[in-house]
């Protein structure tokens, strides 16, 4: 495990990001939780590089979480006020299909309702794309509203998969 700690270390370091998230694929899959200093100081650190973020923030919810519903890593990351954090946070959601407690639900919906309504969708995807993806298995009364405003924006991906959220089905995400 310590060559793999290195390992991880020297590609944030150096921004390998597809050696790291080779690296962090099989650290999830494993369940090595000695990892979680090393990727909860990437995420608070300033990087300049999206795919690191974004890669170290997934395996962190991934490996601090623990089971497939408990969104505490979510909600310990919650505040960090840089964009990448947040909409890989909200992938994880999606791609895990995690169902969280009806009270989580409410403040996750509350919190990310907005996030993202100010970007330009002509050159970025909708970052609630994943958080719409989850609410096929959420509570109906939490995530109507939610759903149907989704449906209004002008983001394709996101509009499939409210709607197919709306319906209660899951749908392979990209």
């Amino acid at each position: 495990m310590k060559n793999r700690t290195e390992e991880i270390e020297k590609s944030i370091m150096r921004n390998h990001d597809n050696k790291l998230k080779k690296l962090l694929k099989e650290a999830v899959l494993e369940n090595d939780t000695s990892i979680l200093a090393i990727l909860k100081n990437a995420i608070e650190t300033d990087q300049t590089n999206g795919a690191i973020i974004s890669e170290t923030t997934k395996a962190y919810f991934r490996l601090k979480r623990k089971n497939i519903h408990d969104c505490s890593p979510l909600f310990e990351l919650m505040n960090i006020d840089v964009y990448i954090v947040q909409e890989s946070l909200l992938d994880v959601l999606g791609y895990d299909k995690v169902i969280p407690s009806l009270e989580e639900q409410k403040t996750i919906i509350e919190k990310y309702f907005d996030f993202g309504a100010e970007i330009d969708l002509k050159y970025y995807s909708d970052p609630r794309y994943g958080l719409a993806a989850a609410c096929a298995g959420w509570d109906v009364e939490v995530v109507e509203q939610f759903l149907k405003n989704c449906i209004t924006i002008k983001d394709v991906p996101l509009q499939y998969v409210a709607e197919n959220s709306l319906k209660k089905k899951y749908v392979r995400l990209r």
